[in-house]
């Protein structure tokens, strides 16, 4: 079956990609010989490039390749935002799909909408936050946490996002005890469960920073 964006999404990406500034530049990490989901991945990056001119993917990278260990891509399949540490674990799909492309949007424009207060707290941050969220497509609480720590991630170099998909991911549903999404584990250590408002995620990271320092 080949991936197809929904009608609603659809109008959305027409709409908002015609916003794009600079080109953005995406990293397709695939695996042939045993990536489930590759193929899917692979139809959505088609989909997504039919939208936009400036949209512009390398494809064909491997667990082997130089691009890999150097961005540090752990599992197939992978998008990475290049220029940004923002990867996508799975096809970003159902309530997904607009976060991510809004934060397109914001990465063409350097503009990450957040609040003033919240770009005053984030900018300061200068030790390394990795912060892997576990998703579903049907999550209704999922997009505005991606979309707020995709933008510490605009913001902030320090910031390291992996959005992973748990349907695609299992595995890493083992590992990280996930039981209910959106689940935020900081590096590591610090879980956030449930629902966060931008506000209490800023939050949220200004604690981790005294417990992990």
């Amino acid at each position: 079956m080949v991936y197809k964006f929904e009608e609603h999404v659809r109008s959305y990406a027409e709409k908002a990609l015609k916003e794009l500034g600079e080109e953005v530049h995406l990293m397709l990490f695939t695996h042939a010989s045993s990536c489930l989901y590759c193929r899917e991945m692979e139809e959505f990056i088609a989909e997504l490039q039919g939208f936009s001119p400036k949209i512009k993917v390398t494809k064909g990278l491997t667990p082997e390749s130089k691009e890999a260990k150097r961005h540090r891509i752990a599992y197939m399949p992978a998008l990475l935002i290049h220029g940004y540490k923002i990867v996508y674990y799975g096809t970003p799909s159902g309530q997904e799909v607009v976060p991510f492309i809004d934060t397109l949007v914001e990465a063409s424009l350097r503009t990450p909408k957040l609040k003033e207060e919240s770009k005053r707290r984030i900018s300061k941050i200068t030790s390394p936050f990795h912060l892997r969220i576990f998703t579903t497509p049907t999550c209704p609480y999922c997009p505005g946490v991606v979309s707020t720590a995709n933008r510490f991630a605009l913001l902030n170099e320090n910031f390291r996002v992996d959005v992973v998909d748990t349907l695609e991911f299992p595995k890493l549903v083992v590992k990280y005890q996930v039981t209910s999404v959106p689940k935020v584990v900081i590096n590591d250590r610090l879980n956030i469960e449930g629902k966060v408002s931008e506000t209490e995620f800023v939050e949220k990271i200004a604690e981790a920073r005294y417990i992990f320092h």
